[in-house]
């Protein structure tokens, strides 16, 4: 058995890796291979090119690129049609996965969604894509597996990764006791997974920070960076803005340093199911482009960005988007966190209400069930169980 991935995104290499994890170990001899990271590549998958190193939202930053692009899908075609996988699995990144599920629909390669786009959320005629082209949808969401369901898709519910991943990660334990022996209440700072989110963010979290730290002396800052070349920019930033504030930056420590703040800033992105998961209060932002704004803006059928915020329908995560007048959303943004790190009492409040939304939407083995589903759409036998066992 062989199966293609198609994975884009920093979270959805991790989603992928785990889930090749899961069908090896049913399915040993099966083979992967495809576009995707490192953390699929250490899960045994072959990449043929790190498409997770590309994570492009945008028209204005795909087009410097959007030759490597035609190129990558015209491989692919021709991979579909001469090697005839078992089934291409997509997760997330749209924009490039639509002429995935395209060629291989014409290569006649069944086609799974695995993390699907949030149609629902934005420009929801893009779902005649899926109606044509996808075989079975994966969703992670309740609602959305019944928005996918009204529109005819075979959507099957299997739940979000995230949460499990989160229960099942190993934390540093001696960076987390470095973090606790601190005699400063820690603000976790998350400035996105691409460079152009860390580029448009960052200036701002800055004057935030400067603002938080004039009023709170016994705070610092922990920025978890996810590259090392972004936290050399973010510390270039920070050197040129005010070397005296209270940062700290690192990689490769986002958990456990979601796991001992008091409150956190970060840029949007699928990271808040963790920091939902972590019952970590925070505000969301995001700086973006005039294109990307007004395209948002007119085509958004949604109240929300953050998912913790769709699953109830209300502001759990206050979350400001913007492209102008920057100044207004730092003060917002700064009243907030401010009112935060002055009210023991509200932060107690607003991690109960995380943990109450955390107990209702965490849905066990989903990793698992989306193995199944997969393997059972191509008729598979399997040669060993799970490797957990759902409850």
């Amino acid at each position: 058995m062989k199966i293609f991935f198609s994975v884009g995104e920093p979270s959805g290499d991790h989603h992928a890796a785990e889930l090749i994890r899961e069908i090896r170990s049913r399915v040993p001899q099966a083979e992967f291979y495809g576009y995707g990271g490192h953390e699929m590549e250490k899960a045994g998958c072959k990449i043929l090119f790190p498409m997770a190193n590309y994570p492009l939202m945008g028209i204005v930053q795909i087009l410097p690129f959007i030759w490597m692009f035609w190129k990558l899908a015209w491989r692919a075609r021709a991979i579909f049609r001469s090697e005839k996988p078992d089934a291409v699995v997509l997760v997330d990144y749209p924009g490039f996965n639509w002429w995935m599920a395209w060629y291989a629909r014409g290569a006649g390669v069944k086609t799974v969604y695995y993390m699907p786009p949030q149609l629902w959320a934005w420009a929801s005629w893009r779902v005649k894509r899926v109606q044509r082209n996808i075989d079975l949808v994966l969703s992670g969401l309740q609602f959305e597996t019944e928005w996918y369901q009204s529109k005819g898709v075979d959507c099957q519910f299997v739940g979000n990764p995230f949460f499990s991943e989160v229960a099942d990660k190993q934390l540093d334990e001696t960076f987390l006791d470095q973090l606790h022996s601190s005699k400063k209440r820690i603000v976790a700072v998350l400035p996105g997974s691409r460079g152009s989110e860390v580029k448009a963010n960052f200036p701002h979290m800055l004057r935030i920070m400067k603002t938080l730290a004039s009023k709170h002396r016994d705070i610092e800052f922990r920025v978890a960076n996810y590259k090392p070349n972004q936290l050399e920019l973010c510390k270039q930033l920070w050197v040129e803005f005010d070397p005296r504030l209270p940062v700290q930056f690192h990689t490769g420590k986002l958990s456990e340093i979601v796991q001992s703040a008091t409150c956190c800033l970060m840029v949007s992105g699928s990271v808040s199911l963790e920091v939902l998961a972590r019952q970590c209060p925070a505000v969301v932002m995001y700086r973006t482009g005039l294109v990307f704004y007004m395209a948002a803006r007119f085509f958004m059928t949604c109240d929300y960005a953050s998912l913790p915020n769709l699953f109830v329908k209300r502001p759990l995560m206050p979350e400001f988007a913007f492209h102008d007048m920057p100044d207004r959303y730092e003060r917002y943004i700064s009243d907030i966190l401010n009112h935060w790190l002055s009210s023991d009492q509200t932060l107690a409040l607003i991690r109960d209400e995380m943990h109450e939304v955390c107990q209702s939407h965490n849905h066990d083995n989903a990793t698992e069930k989306a193995a199944t589903a997969i393997l059972n759409m191509l008729g598979v036998q399997e040669r060993s169980a799970p490797r957990k066992l759902a409850a």
